[in-house]
């Protein structure tokens, strides 16, 4: 370990943490060099809490404690800092002391993003009415999901559980089919976590 970092609380801790890890990214080069935010002795390295974690869509932002370009970004907060830090991964889960729960909130974005291009791209989608104005999508994970165009040329979506006929309209508009796919992926998801 080097001397720098043993001076720094809860940096040490980090660099031992991270000799055992096998992922070693450019976020574990900057914890175990003490670089970016990792350096700043204002900032808290422990201690930290997740609010949050977003998929990108593409890589597009940078690791505000590492300087790592991310995809996939985990908002961290501290009680003891005035505001929130969007991280990596292998930051976050220094910041917080818990790698494993870091890996397996990104693996859970990670899953979602693809079980969502899974859905929209699925062989059971097939198109419905006498113009082909309507896809329907008839069995997913317990619900018949509609996706049709607006006469002002947006799209929306409509999920009907099967078990009970129960309809959940979209109040948004998408500009188009493939985003209408999304939102209605979006919303049954939600819906799982939070049943109506």
């Amino acid at each position: 370990m080097c001397a720098a970092a043993s001076t720094r609380p809860g940096i040490g801790r980090a660099i031992r943490m991270l000799s055992t890890a096998t992922d070693m990214t450019d976020e574990a080069a900057a914890i175990r060099t003490g670089g970016g935010k990792w350096a700043d002795p204002t900032v808290p390295k422990v201690g930290w809490v997740c609010v949050g974690i977003d998929d990108l869509g593409e890589v597009s932002e940078t690791c505000e404690m590492c300087g790592t370009a991310l995809r996939y970004v985990h908002t961290m907060k501290h009680n003891d800092y005035p505001r929130t830090l969007a991280c990596g991964c292998i930051c976050s889960g220094h910041m917080q002391e818990d790698i494993e729960d870091a890996h397996q909130r990104e693996r859970k974005v990670k899953n979602r993003a693809t079980s969502r291009q899974r859905f929209i791209t699925h062989r059971g989608w097939y198109y419905w009415g006498t113009l082909a104005e309507k896809e329907v999508l008839d069995r997913y994970r317990g619900w018949k999901v509609t996706v049709y165009e607006k006469q002002d040329g947006t799209f929306a979506g409509m999920l009907e559980r099967l078990k009970d006929g129960r309809q959940v309209n979209s109040k948004r508009k998408y500009a188009t089919a493939t985003k209408a796919k999304s939102g209605a992926f979006d919303a049954i998801c939600w819906i799982a976590e939070h049943p109506l």
